[in-house]
Protein backbone atom coordinates (compact mmCIF):
# COMPACT_ATOMS: atom_id res chain seq x y z
CA UNK A 1 0.00 0.00 0.00
CA UNK A 2 1.32 3.41 -0.95
CA UNK A 3 2.01 6.25 1.48
CA UNK A 4 -0.67 8.98 1.21
CA UNK A 5 1.55 11.76 2.63
CA UNK A 6 5.18 10.75 3.22
CA UNK A 7 6.78 7.34 3.47
CA UNK A 8 9.14 6.49 6.33
CA UNK A 9 12.86 6.34 5.62
CA UNK A 10 13.95 2.72 5.50
CA UNK A 11 17.71 3.04 5.35
CA UNK A 12 20.48 5.23 6.67
CA UNK A 13 21.79 5.63 3.11
CA UNK A 14 18.60 7.21 1.98
CA UNK A 15 18.42 9.42 5.06
CA UNK A 16 21.89 10.76 4.32
CA UNK A 17 20.95 11.59 0.73
CA UNK A 18 17.86 13.41 1.97
CA UNK A 19 19.87 15.54 4.47
CA UNK A 20 22.30 16.54 1.75
CA UNK A 21 19.46 17.45 -0.56
CA UNK A 22 17.91 19.68 2.09
CA UNK A 23 21.22 21.50 2.63
CA UNK A 24 21.63 22.33 -1.01
CA UNK A 25 20.47 25.85 -2.12
CA UNK A 26 17.68 25.95 -4.67
CA UNK A 27 18.90 26.74 -8.19
CA UNK A 28 17.40 30.22 -8.03
CA UNK A 29 18.86 31.26 -4.62
CA UNK A 30 21.95 32.95 -6.11
CA UNK A 31 19.86 35.01 -8.50
CA UNK A 32 17.55 35.95 -5.64
CA UNK A 33 20.48 37.08 -3.51
CA UNK A 34 21.84 39.24 -6.36
CA UNK A 35 18.39 40.76 -6.81
CA UNK A 36 18.16 41.76 -3.15
CA UNK A 37 21.64 43.26 -3.23
CA UNK A 38 20.75 45.30 -6.31
CA UNK A 39 17.49 46.43 -4.70
CA UNK A 40 19.35 47.53 -1.57
CA UNK A 41 21.79 49.56 -3.67
CA UNK A 42 18.88 51.26 -5.43
CA UNK A 43 17.32 52.21 -2.09
CA UNK A 44 20.64 53.58 -0.82
CA UNK A 45 21.02 55.68 -3.99
CA UNK A 46 17.49 57.08 -3.64
CA UNK A 47 18.13 57.89 0.04
CA UNK A 48 21.39 59.72 -0.75
CA UNK A 49 19.71 61.67 -3.57
CA UNK A 50 16.73 62.74 -1.48
CA UNK A 51 18.76 63.94 1.52
CA UNK A 52 21.83 65.31 -0.24
CA UNK A 53 21.18 65.70 -3.94
CA UNK A 54 18.04 67.76 -3.49
CA UNK A 55 19.90 70.16 -1.18
CA UNK A 56 22.56 70.63 -3.85
CA UNK A 57 19.95 71.34 -6.52
CA UNK A 58 17.78 73.46 -4.23
CA UNK A 59 20.13 74.94 -1.59
CA UNK A 60 18.55 76.36 1.55
CA UNK A 61 18.11 80.12 1.46
CA UNK A 62 19.58 82.15 4.29
CA UNK A 63 16.97 83.77 6.53
CA UNK A 64 16.76 87.50 5.90
CA UNK A 65 15.00 90.06 8.07
CA UNK A 66 13.59 93.50 7.19
CA UNK A 67 16.15 96.24 7.73
CA UNK A 68 16.24 100.03 7.53
CA UNK A 69 18.98 102.62 7.97
CA UNK A 70 18.27 105.76 9.98
CA UNK A 71 20.78 108.48 10.79
CA UNK A 72 23.67 106.05 10.53
CA UNK A 73 21.99 103.32 12.61
CA UNK A 74 21.07 99.99 11.04
CA UNK A 75 17.80 98.54 12.32
CA UNK A 76 16.74 94.90 11.87
CA UNK A 77 13.28 93.55 12.62
CA UNK A 78 13.37 90.23 14.44
CA UNK A 79 10.56 88.71 16.50
CA UNK A 80 8.28 91.72 16.12
CA UNK A 81 10.87 94.18 17.50
CA UNK A 82 13.35 96.53 15.83
CA UNK A 83 16.93 96.04 16.99
CA UNK A 84 20.04 98.19 16.65
CA UNK A 85 23.30 98.79 18.50
CA UNK A 86 24.06 101.97 20.41
CA UNK A 87 27.38 102.99 21.93
CA UNK A 88 27.68 105.18 25.01
CA UNK A 89 31.00 105.90 26.74
CA UNK A 90 32.63 102.99 24.94
CA UNK A 91 29.91 100.55 26.02
CA UNK A 92 27.82 98.87 23.32
CA UNK A 93 24.13 98.28 23.98
CA UNK A 94 21.50 96.34 22.07
CA UNK A 95 18.36 98.47 21.68
CA UNK A 96 15.08 96.61 21.06
CA UNK A 97 11.89 98.64 20.55
CA UNK A 98 8.53 97.89 18.97
CA UNK A 99 8.71 100.65 16.36
CA UNK A 100 11.58 101.84 14.21
CA UNK A 101 12.37 105.59 14.08
CA UNK A 102 10.59 106.16 10.74
CA UNK A 103 7.38 104.81 12.24
CA UNK A 104 7.53 107.38 15.06
CA UNK A 105 8.35 110.45 12.98
CA UNK A 106 4.74 111.68 13.03
CA UNK A 107 4.59 111.66 16.86
CA UNK A 108 4.91 115.32 17.96
CA UNK A 109 6.93 116.47 20.94
CA UNK A 110 5.54 119.51 22.74
CA UNK A 111 7.43 121.63 25.29
CA UNK A 112 10.76 121.06 27.00
CA UNK A 113 12.06 119.71 30.28
CA UNK A 114 14.55 121.28 32.65
CA UNK A 115 17.66 119.85 34.29
CA UNK A 116 15.59 119.02 37.35
CA UNK A 117 14.30 116.04 35.37
CA UNK A 118 17.74 114.47 35.13
CA UNK A 119 17.74 112.57 38.42
CA UNK A 120 18.74 109.01 39.26
CA UNK A 121 15.22 108.04 40.37
CA UNK A 122 12.58 108.41 37.67
CA UNK A 123 8.96 107.76 38.64
CA UNK A 124 6.80 106.09 36.00
CA UNK A 125 3.27 106.98 37.00
CA UNK A 126 -0.23 106.18 35.73
CA UNK A 127 -3.86 106.95 36.49
CA UNK A 128 -5.36 104.03 38.46
CA UNK A 129 -8.90 105.24 37.70
CA UNK A 130 -8.42 105.13 33.92
CA UNK A 131 -10.39 102.67 31.80
CA UNK A 132 -9.18 99.16 32.59
CA UNK A 133 -8.71 98.45 28.86
CA UNK A 134 -5.75 100.86 28.93
CA UNK A 135 -3.78 99.01 31.60
CA UNK A 136 -2.19 96.34 29.39
CA UNK A 137 -0.85 99.04 27.04
CA UNK A 138 0.32 101.09 30.01
CA UNK A 139 2.20 98.03 31.26
CA UNK A 140 3.89 97.53 27.85
CA UNK A 141 5.02 101.15 27.77
CA UNK A 142 6.29 100.93 31.35
CA UNK A 143 8.32 97.83 30.45
CA UNK A 144 10.00 99.47 27.43
CA UNK A 145 10.76 102.60 29.40
CA UNK A 146 12.14 100.76 32.40
CA UNK A 147 14.41 98.50 30.34
CA UNK A 148 16.10 101.42 28.59
CA UNK A 149 16.28 103.56 31.72
CA UNK A 150 18.09 100.81 33.62
CA UNK A 151 20.21 99.20 30.92
CA UNK A 152 21.37 102.15 28.83
CA UNK A 153 20.94 105.22 31.03
CA UNK A 154 21.71 103.84 34.48
CA UNK A 155 18.50 105.23 35.99
CA UNK A 156 16.27 103.74 38.67
CA UNK A 157 12.63 103.53 37.48
CA UNK A 158 10.02 103.50 40.24
CA UNK A 159 6.41 102.47 39.61
CA UNK A 160 3.99 105.11 40.92
CA UNK A 161 0.41 106.39 40.72
CA UNK A 162 -0.78 109.91 40.02
CA UNK A 163 -3.38 109.58 42.79
CA UNK A 164 -4.25 107.18 45.60
CA UNK A 165 -7.78 106.01 44.85
CA UNK A 166 -7.43 102.23 44.45
CA UNK A 167 -5.99 99.31 46.39
CA UNK A 168 -3.26 98.95 43.74
CA UNK A 169 -1.85 102.34 44.78
CA UNK A 170 -1.96 101.89 48.56
CA UNK A 171 1.74 101.06 48.81
CA UNK A 172 2.99 103.02 45.80
CA UNK A 173 4.43 106.55 45.69
CA UNK A 174 1.92 109.18 44.59
CA UNK A 175 3.69 111.32 42.01
CA UNK A 176 2.29 113.60 39.31
CA UNK A 177 3.25 116.73 37.40
CA UNK A 178 2.54 118.88 40.45
CA UNK A 179 5.05 116.94 42.55
CA UNK A 180 8.19 119.03 42.95
CA UNK A 181 11.80 117.85 42.98
CA UNK A 182 10.99 114.50 41.34
CA UNK A 183 11.43 113.34 37.75
CA UNK A 184 8.17 111.80 36.59
CA UNK A 185 6.90 110.19 33.39
CA UNK A 186 3.13 109.77 33.22
CA UNK A 187 1.87 107.08 30.85
CA UNK A 188 -1.66 107.78 29.57
CA UNK A 189 -2.78 105.14 27.06
CA UNK A 190 -5.43 107.31 25.41
CA UNK A 191 -5.82 110.07 22.83
CA UNK A 192 -3.56 110.81 19.88
CA UNK A 193 0.13 109.84 20.20
CA UNK A 194 2.19 112.71 21.60
CA UNK A 195 5.01 113.52 24.00
CA UNK A 196 4.34 116.43 26.38
CA UNK A 197 7.17 117.97 28.39
CA UNK A 198 7.20 120.59 31.09
CA UNK A 199 9.79 121.21 33.81
CA UNK A 200 10.32 117.88 35.63
CA UNK A 201 7.35 116.08 34.05
CA UNK A 202 6.80 114.13 30.81
CA UNK A 203 3.40 112.84 29.68
CA UNK A 204 3.21 110.09 27.06
CA UNK A 205 -0.10 109.78 25.24
CA UNK A 206 -1.53 107.36 22.67
CA UNK A 207 -4.45 104.94 22.43
CA UNK A 208 -3.64 101.22 22.56
CA UNK A 209 -0.31 100.45 20.81
CA UNK A 210 0.12 104.12 19.86
CA UNK A 211 1.32 104.66 23.43
CA UNK A 212 4.39 102.65 22.42
CA UNK A 213 4.97 104.96 19.46
CA UNK A 214 5.16 107.87 21.87
CA UNK A 215 7.36 105.88 24.23
CA UNK A 216 9.75 104.91 21.44
CA UNK A 217 9.86 108.47 20.10
CA UNK A 218 10.98 109.70 23.52
CA UNK A 219 13.61 106.95 23.80
CA UNK A 220 14.97 107.53 20.28
CA UNK A 221 15.31 111.20 21.19
CA UNK A 222 17.22 110.33 24.36
CA UNK A 223 19.42 107.90 22.43
CA UNK A 224 20.11 110.80 20.00
CA UNK A 225 19.05 108.60 17.12
CA UNK A 226 16.33 111.15 16.37
CA UNK A 227 16.61 114.92 16.66
CA UNK A 228 13.03 116.22 16.61
CA UNK A 229 12.14 119.88 16.84
CA UNK A 230 10.05 120.54 19.92
CA UNK A 231 6.74 122.36 19.47
CA UNK A 232 5.75 124.96 22.11
CA UNK A 233 3.47 123.37 24.70
CA UNK A 234 0.94 126.17 24.19
CA UNK A 235 0.15 124.77 20.75
CA UNK A 236 -0.86 121.45 22.27
CA UNK A 237 -3.11 123.26 24.73
CA UNK A 238 -4.74 125.11 21.84
CA UNK A 239 -5.21 121.89 19.85
CA UNK A 240 -6.70 120.12 22.86
CA UNK A 241 -9.10 123.04 23.45
CA UNK A 242 -10.24 122.95 19.81
CA UNK A 243 -10.97 119.23 20.00
CA UNK A 244 -13.13 119.49 23.11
Amino acid sequence: MGCPNACPIDSSEEAKRLDEALKEEPPTSLLTKKFYILLALVFIFVFVFVFFGVKLIYPEKAITYPTIEYNGFLFEQVGGLWHTTWVNNGQTYRISLRYNPKETEDVPIFGTITETFNQHDIYISFDPTADSSEFKYTALANAELSLSLVKAFGKNPIAACIKNETIACENRPIVNCETSNKSVIIVAANGDPAVLMKDNCIILKGAELDILKSTDKLLYTWYRIMHPVSIPLEEFIEIAAENQ
